[in-house]
Parts: structure tokens; sequence; C-alpha cells
């Protein structure tokens, strides 16, 4: 894939940035998308596209696999950034300064996540 074909440091530098403004700006997005009726459509397909990560894929790779994790976290090994978490809101947390049990982080994501879901599921059938 393509991030065996960068291996300058400069390039890896600016694949992590991009993967970080990629992620932040999805679990924002998945978070309040579903306030824009604009946007439902959108919203709704994308929390499809993470739940089909998580539960199909997650069937070959693990439950809660994420490709766009997988790949940041491919990037980060040949950066040297080893003994990464499992999760990116994980990733995020230790970075802000908390310590949580993987199992509580991952038990609340996946409980938002459905809350979201349902949310944006109610606002897609009444559009």
């Amino acid at each position: 894939m393509f991030y065996e074909i960068v291996s300058s440091k400069v390039y890896l530098e600016i694949l992590d940035i991009i993967f970080h403004f990629f992620h932040v700006s999805l679990i924002l997005w998945n978070l309040l998308g579903w306030m824009y009726k604009k946007w439902i459509t959108v919203h709704f397909f994308t929390l499809n596209l993470v739940l089909f990560s998580w539960i199909v894929l997650g069937f070959f790779y693990g439950f809660g696999y994420c490709f766009l994790t997988d790949y940041h976290w491919k990037i980060k090994y040949q950066k040297g950034e080893y003994y990464l978490p499992g999760s990116y809101i994980e990733y995020i947390l230790q970075k802000l300064g908390f310590s949580f049990e993987s199992f509580h982080i991952d038990i609340s994501v996946l409980i938002i996540t459905l809350i979201l879901y349902f949310l944006s599921l109610y606002r897609f059938l009444r559009r």
C-alpha cells in the first residue's frame, strides 16, 4: 500500500497529520452530523460505514476493527511509534492525559455510536 512506498520522514509526518485531521473530522461528524437535516443521508451512510468496519471487517480482523486506524498505526509504526492502543479514541485520550481501561473506552464508544446510529436512523426515515 501507499504507506509502504513512502519512507521519507517528512512524508510520514504529513501523512500522520492528514490521518489525525481525518480521524478527528470523522469523529466530530459522527457526533454532530445527525443534527443537520440537509446532511442526514451522508451522516447515516458514514455511520453505516463505521459499523461495517467494526462488525463485518471485524469478523476477519477482530471486533471493532477500523481500517482508518489500521493504516494510521502503520504510518506511526514507520515513524517509530510503537505500543499504540487498540483505538484512536484511546490514543487521543492518552495524549490529553487521561487514563481509562481500554474496555471502558470501547464500551463507551460503542454505546455512544449506537445512540447516534438510532438518532440518525430516526431522522433519516423522517426526512
